[in-house]
């Protein structure tokens, strides 16, 4: 979400893998979206890259970010008004990362 500079994007996809951190899902996508590095992703892993996330940034890798809203007791907040919760589409099964019985 700060100033991405388009020579630190580049450098980030001529690596071998990429690694997306957590945090709030919602916010994530919106700044992947608006920076342009969520297309860039997509043609990255469609070019045999390897995107890995942890909480948030594992749910990113979903076809939508549906799920970051539940459960209830640990959910994202949507601090950003995001219409379209379609997201990358590298995993198609649905999971919550800090699921608690």
């Amino acid at each position: 979400d700060s100033d991405f500079l388009r020579k630190e994007m580049n450098e980030a996809l001529r690596s071998d893998i990429i690694y997306l951190a957590g945090g709030n899902t919602f916010y994530f996508l919106k700044h992947l979206r608006e920076s342009g590095f969520l297309k860039r992703l997509e043609k990255f892993i469609q070019s045999g890259g390897i995107v890995t996330g942890l909480s948030a940034g594992a749910i990113i890798l979903k076809p939508h970010i549906y799920m970051a809203a539940y459960p209830k007791h640990d959910c994202d907040k949507k601090e950003v008004k995001l219409k379209n919760l379609n997201s990358i589409g590298e995993v198609d099964f649905e999971f919550f990362p800090h699921y608690t019985p």
